[in-house]
């Protein structure tokens, strides 16, 4: 594993399982001090944009924005999936604005789809962008650094009616109609701290600015009141909502054929992911009956290289595993010259579902009927 990945990878183990040596406070102590001098950049900015000194642009059509308040997934992409597809339905033109992360033009305003086509590649869309595009033909997608940038393209170019934001709830310079926010009930405060201390990308009291809250919880009997309780704290008036994320499919690569999650029940099995909460995944393949043998955990949007495939698939092969598995937002990101493989490789595909849809979906749609 190179040195920056190492890095991420040791110091989330420490937030989130706690130092367990001598070197692993220190190095919480040392991340202490970066949080100290990142607290007053974010504070200033949330001040300057809410007394009007930094300008926030308005579109002329329906923004809706999804994010959360926490570095990882919080199951808002997913969330983005389900309302673009929710607002597509009305007979409107959709287009989701997301930066691209890790996309070779990150930086640049790039039409992923056109809502008819795909028409760029993971490396240069980012795997974000790509698998929405993929995972919805008739929405458009549209990356990039500057989201007004974007939107304003989808709206000449491509004919878009609405927007969804994706990643949204930092980027105040776009105004929007309705501002979403998701909350990963596992880790739902951030550890209490700010990056790189904890998972927060700004402070709670952030919150106060959403018009709706969703909990996105991984196991259907987890409580939730503690978490009701202390997001009420922050925003008594928000719309409060609470979704599970669920298991559809195993999909086997490369050529994508659906597979029943009872087939992998009992297998023996190889897991590896570069997600921000790798122990979710595999707590989810534990629930559905797959034995793992053993995990590679990467960092978020992590870019795969053959030689440390080709690591997890000889330690595979070695322990004769009967499958490799790992989740959909990874596969987009894996060498097309993987292929073949000695061993069957799937990934997983999830959905968000929300306990109250019709509530949620309507207030959603609302929006959609103001232009």
């Amino acid at each position: 594993m190179k040195i920056g990945s190492w890095v991420i990878t040791y110091s989330l183990n420490c937030i989130r399982q706690g130092p367990a040596h001598l070197g692993g406070r220190i190095w919480l102590f040392l991340l202490s001090m970066v949080s100290w001098l990142y607290s007053p950049l974010v504070r200033l900015r949330g001040l300057a944009y809410s007394l009007g000194w930094m300008p926030q642009r308005r579109l002329p059509v329906p923004v809706i924005s999804v994010g959360n308040i926490s570095l990882g997934g919080t199951g808002k992409t997913p969330l983005v999936e389900r309302i673009a597809r929710a607002v597509s339905e009305e007979k409107k033109r959709v287009a989701i604005l997301i930066r691209g992360y890790r996309g070779s033009s990150e930086a640049e305003t790039v039409v992923v789809s056109d809502g008819t086509r795909l028409l760029s590649r993971p490396a240069e869309a980012g795997d974000e962008a790509y698998l929405l595009a993929k995972r919805l033909p008739s929405v458009a997608v549209v990356s990039g650094k500057d989201r007004y940038r974007a939107g304003s393209l989808a709206i000449t170019d491509l004919g878009a009616q609405s927007l969804v934001l994706d990643d949204g709830f930092q980027h105040r310079s776009l105004k929007r109609d309705l501002d979403i926010v998701s909350i990963d009930a596992s880790e739902p405060f951030g550890y209490g701290h700010l990056f790189p201390r904890g998972l927060l990308r700004e402070p709670l009291e952030s919150l106060s600015r959403a018009d709706v809250l969703v909990i996105i919880r991984a196991k259907a009997d987890q409580d939730l009141e503690e978490i009701r309780g202390r997001l009420r704290r922050y925003n008594p008036r928000a719309a409060l909502f609470v979704g599970e994320r669920r298991p559809l499919s195993f999909m086997k690569m490369p050529e994508e054929s659906q597979h029943r999650l009872e087939e992998i029940r009992g297998w023996k099995c190889v897991a590896f992911s570069g997600i921000a909460n790798p122990p979710s995944f595999l707590a989810l393949l534990s629930s559905l009956g797959a034995e793992v043998m053993r995990s590679f955990s990467f960092p978020d949007h992590h870019p795969y290289c053959l030689e440390e495939l080709g690591e997890i698939v000889g330690w595979a092969k070695e322990a004769g595993v009967q499958a490799l598995l790992t989740t959909e937002k990874d596969s987009v990101r894996l060498p097309e010259d993987l292929y073949p493989l000695p061993i069957p490789l799937f990934y997983l595909r999830m959905e968000i579902q929300l306990s109250q849809e019709k509530e949620f979906f309507s207030l959603v749609r609302g929006v959609g009927r103001t232009s």
